[in-house]
């Protein structure tokens, strides 16, 4: 484990004050954006997969609840659903449509935020083989990874 001073004091590093503290020290731009990028997916999967509440009923938007909600379209009939407390749910035929409209715009929303902020962090220098400047990690990590969320 790699250790750095801090005030004087030799402390270990978590694996990701790490890779950041490795970034920095390899100097390139291209490095410290990588780390941005792993940490901006990591926050992106979490909210993409969090779901959401439609009719007071908590909706899961992991790929799996999304298959075997894309599965019930099949008929118009209303869904149940088991939750996981064990309550089930009823959904009816007619609420379906919004129900599908309101997926859709939770993940196509959370993706496009995940693109602005990628571009966001893309656009930071003009060559990431360079060195990493002070101003070019500044701009970096003012950018809000926790910003523009469904």
């Amino acid at each position: 484990m790699t250790t750095k001073k801090v005030n004087g004091v030799e402390v270990e590093l978590t694996p990701e004050e790490e890779a950041q503290f490795r970034a920095e020290q390899s100097g390139t731009l291209g490095d410290y954006k990588k780390l941005k990028y792993k940490k901006l997916s990591e926050i992106a999967k979490y909210h993409r997969t969090k779901g959401f509440s439609f009719n007071g009923i908590p909706i899961k938007t992991d790929d799996k609840s999304l298959a075997l909600l894309q599965g019930t379209n099949i008929r118009n009939e209303d869904i149940s659903f088991k939750q996981d407390e064990g309550d089930f749910v009823t959904i009816s035929s007619a609420e379906q449509q919004s129900l599908r409209e309101a997926i859709y715009d939770f993940v196509q929303g959370n993706f496009s935020n995940e693109g602005n902020l990628t571009n966001q962090i893309k656009n930071v220098g003009s060559d990431d083989s360079g060195k990493l400047s002070q101003a070019d990690k500044d701009l970096i990590d003012a950018i809000d990874l926790n910003q523009g969320w469904a």
